[in-house]
């Protein structure tokens, strides 16, 4: 079905929809990019997995108001940008209520910006039985 989507998406035959070099079963490969083709709670469950990993993504303000500690931008900066990956994942610990902070980021940044790895946009697609898929271009050409 998934394929089906993404070849309905670029209007082209579903045999130009190929199986990509991702070992992942929801990313396709069409005109040298690949797309990952998810539903909605596929998209939130792995916007959950990526978020603690990329939160040198997020403004440190924005950040900082969800932290159960009082700690001052500059050194949050300093943390998230210079210091090692495992710092991002002390501070996904240290956010207070990580349902309300992950809705925040939905509402405030979308999944694309951390699920569309290649252009950080997410593109919803609705089928003919209203079930809606969202697509995500993890790669392509260099330009």
């Amino acid at each position: 079905m998934r394929r089906l989507v993404l070849a309905r998406f670029f209007n082209c035959p579903v045999d130009q929809v190929e199986d990509s070099q991702y070992e992942d079963e929801y990313v396709f490969r069409y005109d040298d990019s690949d797309y990952l083709v998810i539903t909605e709670e596929e998209a939130d469950k792995e916007l959950r997995e990526q978020i603690p990993h990329n939160l040198f993504q997020i403004n440190p303000f924005f950040l900082k108001r969800h932290l159960k500690i009082d700690i001052s931008t500059e050194v949050l900066q300093h943390f998230l940008y210079d210091m090692c990956e495992n710092c991002r994942l002390i501070f996904w610990e240290l956010i207070a209520d990580k349902e309300t902070f992950l809705q925040d980021i939905t509402n405030t940044y979308g999944r694309g910006l951390f699920l569309a790895w290649y252009d950080r946009r997410e593109v919803r697609v609705r089928t003919a039985n209203d079930t809606f898929y969202y697509i995500y271009r993890v790669s392509g050409p260099l330009s």
